[in-house]
């Protein structure tokens, strides 16, 4: 039986929510505070249960170099409707997988950061820093 994963967040991704939320109407804040939390809900019930049916999540490279460790990405959607080549609405959460007993199964998933699906790739941020 998988237990769900505890939730942490690093500063940055904290930071950059705060950041988000406030440039977002009242309304399009409550649409990506509910999406987010969705999406983090269903991650942290859904990866546990993966793993142990064998089919853990596969991490993204390009983010993970740039983290230099297994990073996964999730994308989650703040809008019902969107057409098929807009990326209004569509968010990205970057997170690590940890295993604080040593035993290869994570425990936590920690948020590191949040992007915009139009947002320059995070590789490409932290090479700009």
């Amino acid at each position: 039986m998988s237990y769900p994963l505890s939730l942490e967040a690093s500063e940055e991704a904290r930071e950059r929510i705060l950041s988000i939320l406030d440039k977002l109407s009242d309304e399009a804040a409550l649409r990506f505070t509910d999406a987010y939390e969705q999406c983090l809900a269903d991650l942290c019930r859904r990866i546990p249960a993966a793993i142990e049916q064998g089919f853990p999540p596969t991490h993204d490279e390009p983010a993970s170099l740039a983290l230099s460790r297994p990073t996964y990405r999730a994308k989650f959607e703040t809008t019902n409707k969107r057409s098929r080549f807009s990326s209004i609405g569509v968010w990205y959460v970057f997170f690590w997988l940890i295993d604080g007993d040593g035993d290869r199964i994570p425990e936590t998933l920690k948020v590191v950061s949040i992007q915009h699906g139009s947002a320059p790739h995070l590789w490409e941020e932290n090479q700009q820093s």
